[in-house]
């Protein structure tokens, strides 16, 4: 665990990992990322925002739903669809090059 901290509070370590995967993500780099759910549950998975390799019928359309939260939107690629995850909830990040 990162630390315990007020929800206002900005975590340094969230902050510094949320930066980090949005660049991977912006340069169309596919990530494998393993978090923990929010049930406790570990997950791994294979995610991406690169649209050549998002299926045409999943891009996004309009502006999207406004941002409520520090969660990043991703599409997974392995149950092909659109999912989040905290930054804080982060355990690991891989790049996949291909």
């Amino acid at each position: 665990m990162l630390s315990e901290e007020t929800p206002n509070e900005t975590n340094p370590k969230e902050s510094i990992m949320k930066t980090i995967i949005e660049n991977k993500l912006t340069e169309g780099i596919t990530l494998r990322v393993t978090f923990t759910k929010k049930d406790g549950t570990e997950r791994v998975m294979t995610c991406t925002k690169n649209m050549e390799k998002i299926p045409v019928e999943h891009h996004p359309k309009g502006t999207g739903k406004p941002r409520t939260s520090d969660a990043i939107a991703v599409f997974d690629l392995d149950n092909n669809g659109w999912r989040s995850f905290s930054p804080s909830s982060v355990l690991a990040v891989e790049s996949i090059y291909n």
